[in-house]
């Protein structure tokens, strides 16, 4: 697997410890996991953080498509059946990453390959799985798309010095209006001002221990017993929420 352009400039794919493929972005000047491994950490952040194989699934919203390695995890762990369909649904800025995925991911039961382009979403589907990857900016894209309400939502953007418009209480505030009342939002981040962008758009910050030596990670919810403690340091820290310009 060798490095390419993409629309927003360079990508440097990176192996990392467990032998997953990460990439570094040159446009974001950021890789999009940690070196100790891509597969894991999505396993540990996403599935594990979002609990997709303890609970009814039925569909999951994924922030950041990158190389489809949360595709890949979610179907290898979850495997949807006709019994338990799953909707997976994407967002990509860089059409050029979906289509090195189709060429490159190898998936034990399901083929990157068949994603078909149709009005800027790759989609494939089923009678057990229906998924579509949305290009462009997901700002808008998502309020543009019919969409199902969300079970899980996978925030895995670019960090939020480099990308902010998707950590902001206004994007927080977007996903609340697509989310089940039982979603489970689940993230790398552990930032306080993220934190307090989430608690002021309505959600139920959490913190777990972080993936492989980070400090934390950050779950959030809308219903249920809040961290009541975490929600009273959060409203009195000098530390800003995330607003939009």
């Amino acid at each position: 697997m060798s490095d390419f352009k993409g629309q927003l400039g360079q990508y440097k794919i990176i192996r990392t410890k467990d032998n997953s493929p990460t990439l570094w972005s040159e446009f974001f000047d950021e890789n999009c996991h940690s070196d100790h491994g891509a597969y894991s950490e999505t396993i540990y952040n996403y599935i594990e953080g979002c609990k997709i194989l303890t609970r009814p699934i039925s569909s999951i919203l994924e922030i950041g498509y990158g190389l489809g390695i949360g595709l890949k995890a979610t179907l290898e762990q979850y495997n949807p059946d006709q019994n338990h369909p799953l909707h997976f649904v994407s967002v990509e800025l860089d059409q050029e990453l979906v289509e090195w995925s189709k060429k490159n991911v190898q998936c034990e039961n399901f083929d990157f390959s068949r994603l078909e382009l149709r009005d800027q979403v790759y989609q494939f589907e089923n009678e057990s799985l229906k998924v579509d990857i949305i290009i462009g900016d997901a700002t808008t894209t998502l309020k543009q798309t019919p969409l199902p309400s969300f079970n899980a939502i996978y925030q895995d953007a670019f960090s939020p010095k480099k990308n902010p418009a998707l950590w902001s209480v206004e994007w927080f505030e977007m996903l609340k209006d697509l989310a089940a009342q039982d979603c489970i939002l689940s993230t790398y981040s552990a930032s306080v001002s993220i934190r307090k962008s989430l608690l002021e758009a309505g959600w139920h910050p959490h913190s777990h221990k972080g993936f492989a030596g980070k400090r934390e990670r950050t779950s959030a919810h809308l219903v249920g017993p809040a961290d009541e403690s975490l929600e009273r340091r959060l409203r009195a820290s000098a530390a800003q929420a995330l607003r939009r310009n």
